[in-house]
């Protein structure tokens, strides 16, 4: 594995935490890359495949939110 550069956080999905966090580039053509893990999962991608999923998220939130009518609070079971 690469070298820790920085931890983007913490998200929760059906009651388990990921950290998110970008390491070194194997490569240096490739960038960084972002390790999404768990203490029994992770998923390893690109920096610039990470920021498209991140788009994409937003993206499917928004068509969420306007489709459905539902807004960040609901979203977050507040």
């Amino acid at each position: 594995m690469g070298e820790l550069l920085k931890k983007y956080g913490q998200v929760r999905l059906k009651g388990r935490l990921y950290d998110i966090e970008l390491n070194a580039p194997i490569l240096p053509k490739i960038g960084g890359i972002v390790h999404i893990q768990s203490d029994d999962v992770r998923m390893e991608m690109t920096q610039a495949d990470f920021y498209k999923l991140v788009a994409n998220i937003n993206m499917a939130k928004e068509n969420l939110s306007r489709i459905k009518g539902v807004d960040d609070e609901q979203s977050r079971g507040n």
